[in-house]
């Protein structure tokens, strides 16, 4: 194809290209602009319908909040408890609905319609009105759980909503439902419903607040999408989980549900289209489709969950018409495509003319090159034009000049390079003549040399051209079958050399650099041999290099007396830094079998006693099969003489035994042979003249003696012997000062000395310490140390240290340090004074020592005294308390009994009535005083069970409120933990009571009291400061007040029993006795803080148990009733027995009584058939109460028993009593008390 149609359709081509790209640039920026859409309304949409979801969840969290500020669930449990009292519910919802549903207005209706909560849900709704302008709620009601309305804005259509599907719906969510979309006639609007369920405390349902939402800022929202948008087309719509149209851009306005509308009207059904299908599936996206009439782009977004709010289902699609969108790139297409056609217009007239002015010159040169190419070097071409091939024309011809001249030039220097190639090899042959004239010159004085001269090539083998005779007598190779092997010299290197000395051979020669190592050589019969290689580069005299001519040394034994050299070096640092004996012995050992070559070699000491050698250690072992010889050797010893090691003892000289599996005198000869061993050299170490240790080596094949080696290795073991005796004597004196740092460490104890002439101090490192100081941090002079004195102390121990360098009085004192943290610590220092000849003191050393710990624990041990004298002080008050009390509980049984009796006999008008009131009341007050001896002694009897002490503290408040005054302010800040305790609950209650009225007597003039708990780890830092506890977690309850305080007098005595500041007759000093009391029997700790003028606190230290609080709760007292069982009583006491008697007889009763409990036992036997009840006493004479029911029981199990004492509760606790879970009633007991208890037992 001629040059001009190829130009002509390179132009087309060009032209349809550009036409394509314009193609592809639009249909690449429509696809650009749909997708910058596409992501731009997405984001529309999904914030659009966040918004939404937002809005609406704000309404609900409103609503939610205004159902919490009502306490709407009080409403609506006082209206159920009303519901619940109807018998016939049913029946009376059903009248009033129908009223209500008839439009009557009866009294009941306008009660609920103009209730206080109706009129407070209308100031709400009103309140919202005001607040965003509209009415955001139609009407507000609240409904009980019976679903009836109780309050409401307006009336409802129906009284009861139980009935309908939404209330059925709504109760079986937790907090709150959202309904569907529907039209609401009497606001005129699109609303959905909101249902908040109301719970009590303990979350049961009890009723619902039910809102039906308008859904006019929903509307604004959808308005704002179109109003705003840059496209006129766009159209969005706001569809509902079925796809019914809710909102549009083309019919904003609300219609009712119902009428035959349009597609863009509210309730439309548009779920076929696609994006609404995908939508609804809980999608967000961007599609593409196409109606009947017109292609649009379509984003759809989903209600997604917010927060616990679970979304309304809803879906907000945007339609945008693409022939809007598409606007722009198609008035581009238009002017791409007229370009187009205008250029190919243009390209086709431009290629002809091209296509003429290029085709005729290039025919020329075209005919120009064929005669070049025919060898024609004088073809030209004519053309003279300034373009590109007028240029080419130019070059073709300068090329076909350069080729001729070339030509030229290639023939004369042929010709000279033959002449230069003759002159050459007659040059070679004159210098291959002189180099055999010189080598026959120095052939006979090389043969002379001690060494071995050779003449190698300079390749990677290193071949060798020349080697003088030497080679033989040292490598056992003649000249001859050296040179007959070109790698013999390569393969002759050890093998652990060979690569390193190849590897500098072939560097030497290829950087001209001369040749020179050290390795080792193998000898015709295997021996190794080390040498030296020498080599240069011998050159020509023009500079290139010819061949290698060097000298091999044999330096073998210049190398071992090295290596023995080194050895000795490297073995006496190794054997200084060794820590023992043995440790010296492991290093000698492989010292010496690295060098010599031995196969074993083993180490024997002397045993404590001198007597014999014991093997120490086998250091080394070539063999496999030596580990029965090393188990065997190991279980022997050796006497001196016997054996090698014995022989080498007795003699101190080594012993040399070629072949040891023959030898007479050695006894492990059967198991040397199984190990492969032969000979066998045994050397003594020797210091002092004494032998430490002796060695063995063993070789596997038969050696001569080597007296070389033996001097080598005498000499070695020589240098180990007073090495190893120089490493003893510094380890001997190392570990002594150890052991004197160590002392001094522990206890706390340094030295120091001062040069009185040179005022220099000197401390040792525990001086230091004590001092907490470096010795750069330390000035090193009197004046240092003093200046670490505690200032109040420092003219103490000037005048100490000026009395004993006068010789008044040894230097022995205590005094205070400062350290550099601030702390301080006590120091004991002692001094001893040096003088000179003259008398003159120039010296005094002495100790220091940090006695800080010894002082606390002295203090300590003075506090301890203190608390266990008045531990022990209250204990004996215990003692005496707990003995009298039975005693004064019987005669206060006998004293209250017949108060009592004489009480109920007298008229209410008697004027002796008031009297014995009066004995009852003191009698009352005596038994209080008798409880409050025996909870200080522990002795009170007690039914302890887990009990949340938040929850007493708690339930006693209000009873301390009133125990207290109106001017004393009463707070309890109580911890959330649990906070359960093993405790009585009235023991409790008595503690909480006490201290309080302690708390308000020391308060005269008002003040407050603060009750606190909190859980307190006790731990043994807490038990070694206070004195007292145990490890493990505790309640921790204070009291405290900001009364007049206490001083620490009276804070030490203020659990004693009968001890009070207060006047007489206003205190009866067991308040906090008792408290102590009843807090050790609950093996807890109380304590006190106080001091004059600035109140107090008491801390009670109750053992926490985990959670298992008794919830039960104390019967009613039931009516007093006698009976007319019969009734067995064993008493001791004749009063409290008769007084008893007499009670219970005067209400019916038929008595036995006993004296004690052998005849309790006969009485029952005699009346067993007719006794119902047994009324003992504990603690009897012959048989105590206990013992006399157990020998009853067995005559009849099933009697009933009332047990009772007036002792304490460690005398109760030994029968058993509470533990075994039988009825008990402590004294006194007053009659009524009785027959309560005697009654409640027999009616069980």
């Amino acid at each position: 194809m001629r040059i001009g149609k190829k130009l002509l359709l390179s132009f087309l081509f060009i032209t349809i290209m550009v036409g394509v790209v314009g193609y592809i640039s639009v249909s690449i920026s429509k696809k650009t602009l749909q997708k910058t859409l596409g992501k731009e309304a997405l984001h529309l949409a999904i914030s659009s319908m966040r918004e939404i979801d937002e809005e609406v969840y704000d309404k609900i969290e409103e609503l939610l909040a205004f159902a919490n500020d009502l306490s709407l669930e009080g409403y609506c449990i006082a209206s159920n408890s009303k519901f619940d009292k109807i018998t016939d519910i049913k029946n009376h919802i059903d009248t009033i609905d129908k009223d209500w549903q008839e439009g009557k207005d009866t009294p009941f209706i306008q009660s609920i319609l103009g209730n206080k909560l109706s009129k407070r849900l209308t100031n709400h709704l009103e309140f919202y009105m005001q607040k965003y302008g509209y009415a955001v709620f139609s009407e507000i009601y609240v409904a009980n759980k019976y679903g009836v309305v109780i309050g409401a804005t307006n009336r409802t259509s129906d009284y009861l909503q139980a009935d309908e599907d939404w209330y059925k719906k709504a109760v079986a969510e937790n907090a709150f439902w959202v309904g569907a979309v529907e039209y609401d006639a009497s606001s005129n609007a699109i609303t959905f419903d909101i249902v908040v369920n109301l719970y009590d405390k303990s979350g049961n349902s009890v009723g619902i607040l039910k809102a039906p939402l308008n859904t006019e800022d929903i509307r604004k929202s959808i308005e704002h999408i179109y109003s705003e948008s840059e496209y006129k087309s766009v159209s969005p719509y706001l569809v509902d989980k079925n796809g019914r149209v809710i909102f549009s851009k083309l019919n904003p306005e609300l219609k009712k549900l119902g009428r035959d509308v349009k597609l863009e009207e509210y309730g439309y059904d548009i779920s076929f289209r696609k994006p609404v299908a995908e939508v609804l599936k809980g999608n967000n996206g961007f599609l593409s489709n196409r109606t009947e009439h017109k292609e649009l782009l379509t984003v759809f977004s989903h209600s997604h969950a917010l927060r616990d709010f679970k979304g309304l289902e809803w879906s907000l699609i945007i339609d945008y018409e693409a022939e809007e969108v598409f606007r722009s790139t198609v008035k581009l297409r238009n002017v791409l495509i007229i370009v187009f056609v205008t250029l190919i217009a243009i390209a086709s007239l431009a290629g002809r003319f091209i296509a003429r002015s290029i085709s005729r010159p290039l025919i020329q040169l075209r005919d120009a090159s064929i005669d070049l190419g025919k060898g024609n070097l004088n073809a030209r071409v004519d053309i003279h034009s300034k373009d590109e091939i007028g240029q080419l024309s130019v070059a073709f011809n300068k090329m076909v000049a350069d080729l001729k001249e070339k030509e030229d030039r290639l023939q004369a220097y042929s010709q000279e390079l033959d002449t230069k190639v003759r002159e050459r090899t007659q040059e070679l042959l004159i210098t291959n003549e002189q180099l055999c004239e010189s080598v026959n010159k120095y052939r006979t004085l090389i043969e002379q040399i001690p060494a071995i001269v050779y003449i190698a090539a300079l390749d990677e083998r290193g071949r060798t051209f020349y080697i003088s005779p030497q080679i033989k007598s040292v490598t056992g190779f003649s000249p001859e079958e050296w040179l007959a092997d070109p790698a013999l010299w390569s393969k002759q290197i050890h093998p652990d050399d060979r690569k390193r000395v190849l590897a500098e051979y072939e560097s030497s020669f290829g950087k001209g650099h001369p040749f020179r190592s050290e390795y080792r050589w193998f000898t015709r019969d295997g021996q190794t041999l080390w040498c030296y290689d020498d080599a240069t580069i011998v050159k020509d005299s023009t500079g290139k290099p010819l061949f290698y001519q060097g000298v091999v040394f044999d330096i073998t034994e210049h190398k071992l007396a090295s290596e023995e050299i080194y050895l000795m070096q490297t073995l006496t640092l190794a054997i200084s830094a060794s820590v023992n004996l043995h440790d010296a012995l492991v290093i000698a050992l492989q010292k010496i079998c690295n060098l010599s070559g031995w196969v074993y070699g083993e180490a024997w000491l002397p045993n404590p006693d001198g007597t014999f050698l014991e093997r120490n250690h086998n250091f080394y072992s070539s063999l496999d099969n030596c580990k029965i010889f090393t188990e065997r050797s190991g279980e022997m010893t050796f006497p001196p003489g016997a054996g090698l090691p014995g022989r080498a003892w007795s003699t101190k000289q080594p012993v040399w035994v070629e072949d040891v599996t023959l030898d007479r005198n050695y006894q492990r000869a059967p198991i040397a042979k199984e190990a492969g061993l032969k000979t066998g050299v045994a050397f003594p170490v020797i210091t002092d003249n004494d032998v430490i240790a002796v060695v063995v080596f063993y070789h596997r094949t038969l050696e001569k003696r080597n007296e070389r080696l033996v001097k080598l290795i005498l000499t070695i073991l020589s240098h180990v012997g007073s090495i190893i005796k120089r490493k003893q004597a510094e380890d001997s004196l190392k570990r002594n000062e150890a052991r004197l740092a160590d002392s001094q460490r522990i206890a706390h104890l340094g030295n120091w000395e001062w040069d009185i002439r040179k005022n220099k101090v000197w401390w040792s490192d525990e001086t230091y310490r004590i001092f907490d100081l470096t010795p750069d941090e330390f000035g090193g002079s009197q004046e240092a140390f003093l200046n670490a004195v505690h200032p109040a102390d420092r003219e103490f121990v000037i005048e100490s240290l000026d009395k004993a360098l006068n010789g008044q009085i040894p230097y022995n004192n205590e005094y205070r340090i400062i350290r550099p943290d601030g702390s301080v610590c006590i120091a004991h220092s002692r001094g001893e004074v040096v003088y000179d000849d003259t008398g003159m003191p120039i010296h005094i050393k002495g100790t220091v020592q940090d006695i800080t710990e010894h002082k606390r624990i002295e203090a300590e041990q003075e506090k301890l005294r203190e608390q266990l004298l008045r531990s022990q002080n209250l204990a004996s008050v215990g003692k005496l308390a707990g003995g009298i009390a039975h005693n004064f509980n019987n005669l206060l049984t006998v004293i209250m009994g017949y108060a009592s009796i004489l009480k109920t006999e007298m008229k209410k008008d008697d004027s002796l009535n008031g009297y014995a009131q009066k004995i009852m009341n003191a009698s009352q007050i005596a038994a209080h005083l008798v409880q409050g001896l025996l909870a200080f002694s522990r002795k009170q009897p007690a039914n302890p069970q887990p009990v949340n002490l938040n929850g007493i503290i708690r339930e006693t408040e209000s009873l301390l409120l009133k125990l207290i005054r109106e001017d004393i302010r009463l707070e309890t800040a109580l911890t959330n933990e649990d906070c359960t305790v093993m405790a009585d609950v009235g023991q409790l209650e008595q503690v909480l009571m006490n201290l309080a009225t302690n708390a308000r007597d020391a308060m005269p003039e008002g003040g407050n009291l603060v009750i606190s708990t909190d859980i307190f780890d006790m731990d043994n830092a807490f038990i070694k400061a206070h004195g007292y506890g145990k490890t493990g977690r505790y309640v921790l309850v204070s009291f405290s007040d900001t009364g007049v305080g206490m001083d620490e007098n009276t804070r030490m005595r203020i659990f004693e029993p009968f001890f009070t500041t207060k006047e007489v007759g206003k205190g009866t000093g067991l308040g906090l006795a008792s408290v102590y009391g009843i807090v050790k029997q609950c093996h807890g700790y109380i304590d006190v803080d106080s001091a004059a003028g600035k109140g107090a606190t008491f801390r009670i230290y109750l053992p926490l148990i985990e959670s298992g609080v008794s919830g039960e709760k104390a019967d009613t007292e039931p009516v007093l009733k006698g009976g007319t069982e019969t009734i067995l009583i064993a008493e001791d006491e004749e009063d409290v027995r008769s007084l008893m008697t007499l009670v219970l007889e005067r209400n019916g009763y038929e008595v036995l009584e006993t004296e004690d409990g052998e005849n309790a036992i006969n009485t029952f036997l005699q009346n067993k058939d007719n006794i119902t009840l047994l009324v003992f006493d504990i603690i009897m004479p012959k048989k105590n109460g206990k013992e006399a029911y157990e020998a009853i029981k067995k005559i009849k199990p099933g009697v009933k028993v009332l047990f009772m004492s007036g002792y304490g509760d460690d005398v109760i606790s030994t029968a058993d009593i509470h533990k075994s879970g039988y009825n008990y009633i402590t004294k006194p007991v007053s009659p009524i008390g009785l027959l309560k208890k005697v009654r409640e037992i027999l009616d069980k």
